[in-house]
């Protein structure tokens, strides 16, 4: 016999029965994780006790040596340490950091640095000295009086190559286009026995030369041939001499001066 089909309020109350239910897993399942939360709190806890339990106890055999008292059981303690650290080739600092956070993961700028160094290129980077820092700003910047209180202070200075261009204090000055500095700075470096290195090269191969050319400073260019003797043949990182770098239309005196093919008698290639 089949059973009569349920009426609209039977399976209404059906229904929410079911929801009632279905509330009541749903926030059984939300207080799941506080309590199983609690419980791994508590494993980390106990286990980070294990890990420190009996290490005041002396070994064997140490009572007799240490006797008793408040230095037996720091002495205790020290070895018991040492003794779990080698053999788990542990850090005391791991130990002491049970239960707290995490060490930070290095960052991909990090590991990238490590890797850099572990090839050998780990001195790339060098930290200026004061001076030396004070002495490549004021070049590039012209301040030509402290320049000379900083040489006069340290003559190692004279060659010192800008990081970053490679420009010495003689690149700045031809640069610039300060002739008059040119000559006081000689003349100081003429008394403590030491010489201008007029042929110096920057890291794309300028040398005081090239930049005066480049900036149309006549008369330091004229100083550096005739007084400084430049080598007008050197070639930069590009393969060209100072006359290539001259304005159009450059002048002819500064073209048969600076060594331009055809002018110049030496026989030499572009």
């Amino acid at each position: 016999m089949s059973k009569p089909p349920a009426s609209r309020q039977q399976l209404r109350g059906l229904a929410l029965a079911y929801g009632i239910e279905r509330d009541r897993d749903s926030q059984s399942d939300r207080k799941r994780p506080t309590v199983t939360r609690g419980v791994s709190s508590r494993l980390r806890s106990r286990k980070c006790l294990s890990l420190g339990a009996g290490l005041d106890l002396p070994f064997p055999g140490e009572e007799e040596v240490q006797g008793g008292g408040g230095a037996a059981a720091t002495s205790a303690r020290h070895n018991r340490l040492q003794l779990l650290t080698s053999s788990l080739n542990l850090s005391s600092s791991s130990l002491s950091s049970c239960g707290s956070t995490p060490p930070r993961c290095p960052s991909l700028g990090e590991l990238a640095e490590v890797e850099e160094q572990r090839r050998g290129g780990g001195n790339r980077q060098v930290p200026l000295e004061p001076r030396e820092h004070t002495w490549l700003v004021k070049g590039a910047a012209g301040a030509w009086t402290d320049i000379y209180s900083l040489f006069r202070d340290d003559q190692s200075l004279l060659q010192r190559p800008d990081f970053m261009s490679g420009f010495t204090v003689l690149h700045w000055i031809a640069k610039h286009g300060d002739h008059r500095v040119l000559n006081t700075l000689w003349y100081g470096v003429s008394k403590t026995g030491l010489r201008l290195e007029v042929n110096a090269r920057s890291w794309n191969g300028y040398t005081p030369l090239h930049l005066a050319a480049m900036h149309g400073h006549k008369k330091m260019m004229r100083l550096l041939v005739n007084k400084f003797h430049a080598d007008v043949r050197v070639r930069d990182a590009a393969g060209k001499r100072a006359w290539y770098y001259l304005e159009a239309p450059p002048p002819l005196d500064l073209l048969h001066l600076l060594g331009a093919p055809g002018l110049s008698g030496l026989n030499d290639d572009l």
